[in-house]
């Protein structure tokens, strides 16, 4: 399931975080999770043979607005390569900071999500193909007044859901597991990120 559109949670979860979500949806579903195990020998769950399957309620959640004006464009710093280029400097935690940090990449002026995503479409024509890279987002969060909401944004490992730092303390004080919150500076250790 696509965790930037959709999450699940547990029905006391939600009974939690309902105060403070805007329009949303969700739907019951029951989960097996007690009948497979990881085997890292073969990079698959299998079967446990015997085991008796336990069904869970859960709940997925979908908050129906995304935001969209998260992003300061005009303050933000992006780039643009060949596509082979930022592919070879690619690794498990993203870009590498030294490419991010070359100097002889073309900068670009970009000034909102729809130059962004015009500019991202373009270059789908362009040969060799090309790619836009962001070195430094900022982050709008004054006029934010939500505690928990869901970004919707082609710039890399930034689409999800978010919540502020309050709301982050009472779900850990309760003490409901099965989540990583993580700062957003360090959604992508290669990318600035200015809140």
């Amino acid at each position: 399931m696509d965790n930037n559109r959709y999450l699940t949670i547990s029905p006391s979860l939600y009974v939690f975080l309902k105060p403070f979500l805007n329009t949303h949806q969700t739907w019951d579903i029951k989960v097996s999770n007690d009948v497979y195990k990881f085997d890292r020998g073969k990079s698959e769950y299998l079967f446990k043979a015997g085991a008796k399957q336990k069904l869970h309620d859960y709940k997925i959640l979908h908050i129906s607005y995304p935001k969209r004006n998260f992003i300061n464009f005009e303050k933000s710093v992006f780039f643009t390569d060949i596509k082979d280029n930022y592919l070879k400097n690619m690794n498990m935690e993203g870009i590498s900071e030294s490419y991010i940090e070359n100097p002889t990449h073309k900068k670009i002026e970009i000034t909102s999500d729809n130059d962004y995503r015009s500019l991202i479409e373009k270059m789908k024509h362009i040969k060799p193909k090309s790619v836009v890279i962001p070195r430094k987002i900022v982050c709008n969060l004054n006029y934010n007044k939500d505690e928990i909401f869901r970004l919707i944004t082609p710039i890399n490992n930034m689409s999800g859901y978010y919540v502020s730092a309050e709301l982050k303390k009472k779900i850990e004080e309760i003490g409901f597991t099965g989540m990583e919150f993580k700062l957003l500076k360090n959604l992508n250790p290669s990318i600035k990120v200015e809140v």
